[in-house]
């Protein structure tokens, strides 16, 4: 099979209450488009970073591509399945999980959720062991497979839920929003271990976030929606080259000299008490450093790329 999914034209409404009348007895709705006649096509192993802000349809398309939403028209076609059929033999061959959802029981220990999964998913017990001792090694499960969920920290408990979404072998995954809240730290085994799991088991993968960094370090392709509609589908390098143009310098500094003011004015940087902040052209950042070590004495200085709002405004014409 060339493509693990095919979706043609999908758009979803929801009523709207518009006007209320007689007391609110009558009532009178308008639809809301979430998602407007959006296409794609997803290849066998393939990671797909889907991008856009709150309200673009994000979570609307992968409730359609999980099988919990019936779209109002348009048609998709998941390993050979209509989602919103829920046939079984798709259900088994799909993973899902949301960023404020849990696929796991708060009140028992890691392990039971998983190997109530495995009897869920018909895995044998070699196979199941197989798989819960990579997950362990590679998302660091050992000291909490044995605690109830309740009693883990956030990132503790992503960790597990990771392992809960791919124990089956899936061949399709969904992860809308998977590293809300997380640390550095957490991130980084999380980022490894999709890139492992990615390559050993060919699984395809569509994974929606409101941070560019996630995408730059899993994604070899991006689409960024808005108002529910595709306005950009491309290779992730080229998005950056194409409509990132900027980055955001940030100078803490502990000494102020002769000369800040003029250097100010240059760089059109804003000074936020011990700190400066400024959006240069990329591949200025570090002419911009070199001549504030001279105006100020530097503590600290970073730089960071554009944020997805102006990302999008870029895509959209809009000025860096």
């Amino acid at each position: 099979m060339k493509n693990v999914a095919v979706v043609e034209k999908l758009s979803k409404d929801y009523p709207v209450l518009a006007e209320k009348r007689l007391f609110g007895l009558i009532k009178k709705f308008t639809p809301f488009r979430a998602l407007d006649g959006f296409s794609f096509e997803l290849k066998k192993g393939e990671f797909l970073g889907l991008i856009g802000p709150n309200g673009s349809g994000k979570t609307t398309l992968m409730k359609m591509l999980g099988g919990v939403l019936t779209p109002t028209s348009g048609k998709a076609e998941v390993l050979g399945y209509t989602p919103w059929d829920r046939k079984r033999d798709y259900l088994k061959q799909i993973g899902v999980l949301f960023g404020n959802r849990s696929n796991l029981f708060f009140d028992v220990p890691v392990r039971d959720s998983l190997e109530l999964y495995k009897e869920m998913y018909g895995l044998d017990k070699k196979e199941y062991e197989e798989r819960l001792a990579f997950f362990t090694e590679l998302l660091g499960l050992e000291d909490i497979i044995d605690s109830p969920v309740r009693k883990l920290s956030f990132g503790q408990r992503m960790r597990a839920e990771m392992a809960s979404v791919f124990l089956h072998k899936p061949k399709f995954v969904i992860l809308d929003e998977p590293t809300i809240g997380m640390d550095v730290v957490v991130k980084e085994k999380v980022y490894s271990f999709l890139k492992e799991i990615n390559k050993r088991d060919g699984v395809s993968v569509v994974f929606t976030t409101h941070i560019m960094g996630d995408i730059e370090e899993l994604c070899k392709r991006v689409i960024v929606l808005h108002k529910g509609k595709k306005i950009w589908d491309g290779k992730t390098d080229k998005l950056k080259a194409e409509y990132v143009k900027t980055k955001r310098v940030t100078i803490e500094f502990s000494e102020e000299k002769k000369g800040s003011k003029m250097f100010l004015k240059k760089w059109e940087a804003e000074k936020k008490g011990n700190a400066i902040v400024a959006t240069v052209e990329k591949g200025r950042e570090m002419e911009m450093v070199d001549e504030a070590g001279r105006v100020f004495n530097i503590v600290s200085f970073s730089v960071q790329e554009a944020d997805l709002e102006r990302v999008i405004r870029n895509i959209y014409g809009g000025s860096q």
